[in-house]
């Protein structure tokens, strides 16, 4: 899911469920906003039923 270009301005709250992006439920478990960094992420594609995670993510 490539958040940048969705919603550049976006904030994905630590811990929270995210239903901001049509057909997908984003979480992040922590950031470190320093580095760009998204840690423990769970991103849910309603559409097609699939659940993608990643222990690090990056905000470019």
């Amino acid at each position: 899911l490539d958040i940048s270009r969705k919603r550049p301005a976006i904030r994905l709250p630590e811990g929270v469920f995210t239903k901001d992006f049509p057909g997908y439920t984003v979480y992040v478990g922590r950031k470190d906003e320093r580095r760009s960094k998204l840690y423990d992420i769970s991103i849910y594609d309603l559409k097609n039923d699939l659940m993608m995670t990643a222990p690090v993510g990056e905000l470019k």
